[in-house]
């Protein structure tokens, strides 16, 4: 059991924890992949013969159509408390204290509770203009 200090508590060989060498290209290209599909555009919107510009503008037209029949609607909500149970506490001279435990207030947050709704009128609405 105490051969040399590698192979104490160990069943696996030294050389099989290491990653093969064919690995490191494959994770590379992967997280090249990963960094990449994060620059990409989330939908395209193609429509022969209508230019870009007139894409912009139906867009918008519906975006503010949405917004006009859903508005903004604010809500301010609070997350639930959490609970932070007791601890006993001990220094190096042996000495313990008890610290009690106590809530924590959970977060204050907004969301806008029509933004769904705005959401699908713009899809829907959209599709229909086609």
């Amino acid at each position: 059991m105490t051969d040399a200090p590698g192979t104490v508590n160990s069943i696996v060989p030294p050389s099989a924890l290491r990653h093969s060498e064919a690995m490191k290209p494959l994770a590379a290209q992967l997280l090249a992949a990963l960094f990449l599909a994060g620059c990409a555009p989330l939908s395209l919107y193609y429509r022969p013969g209508v230019s870009v510009t007139r894409m912009q503008a139906d867009t918008t037209r519906c975006e503010v159509r949405a917004l006009r029949q859903a508005p903004v609607a604010t809500q301010i909500r609070q997350s639930p408390p959490s609970f932070v149970p007791a601890r006993r506490i001990c220094n190096g001279q042996g000495e313990c204290w008890v610290r009690p435990g106590h809530w924590i207030e959970g977060p204050i947050y907004t969301v806008d509770a029509n933004e769904g709704l705005r959401a699908r009128d713009a899809a829907l609405h959209g599709r229909e203009g086609l």
